[in-house]
């Protein structure tokens, strides 16, 4: 009898690892959709929050927000490409030339401002979409929302320190470097 519950609790113990095994493989892939869809489905929540969002300015708003996204996301994967390609020839020890350098930076700095500009724009079409109040809180949400999730963050942290034998808050043993 108890051969075949510690057999029982082995082979759950196989599984349970197998499964946690492969979530991370996949988190490692980049092929973790979920948590993409996590963080959007955390944005519309808290935009409609933000900006106070009618059923009605909801419906036109998502869709061009999510189209104006894609167009964003196009120009920072051109952004990342630039500086993966400078990074690899960094690595290889390749001969780079101040020209070389400047071009890269320069193509990196008008792509950063086509961001800039698409995001003026795309707030500036919303007007007849949007009040000047909920366009204010727009333009703010990003930074916002950041600065939310950092204190959210810190929060956790926090909660993660432990107490020693005597009371104390253990520092060092929950240190991440």
């Amino acid at each position: 009898m108890t051969k075949q519950i510690f057999c029982i609790f082995f082979i759950s113990f196989l599984i349970g690892q197998e499964e946690k095994r492969g979530k991370y493989d996949n988190y490692e892939q980049g092929n973790d959709s979920s948590k993409k869809e996590k963080m959007e489905m955390m944005m519309v929540w808290r935009l409609t929050e933000a900006l106070e969002l009618n059923t009605e300015q909801a419906e036109k708003f998502f869709p061009r927000f999510r189209e104006h996204r894609k167009v964003i996301e196009k120009v920072r994967l051109e952004i990342r490409d630039e500086q993966i390609e400078m990074k690899d020839k960094v690595k290889k020890r390749e001969k780079l030339t101040d020209n070389d350098v400047i071009k890269t930076m320069e193509k990196v700095k008008e792509l950063r401002k086509k961001i800039a500009d698409t995001e003026f724009t795309f707030l500036t079409e919303l007007s007849d979409l949007l009040r000047p109040h909920q366009l204010a809180s727009f333009g703010m949400f990003k930074q916002k929302m950041l600065n939310d999730i950092k204190g959210e963050l810190k929060e956790d942290k926090r909660m993660d320190r432990k107490r020693d034998k005597k009371g104390r808050w253990n520092r060092k043993r929950n240190r991440r470097f």
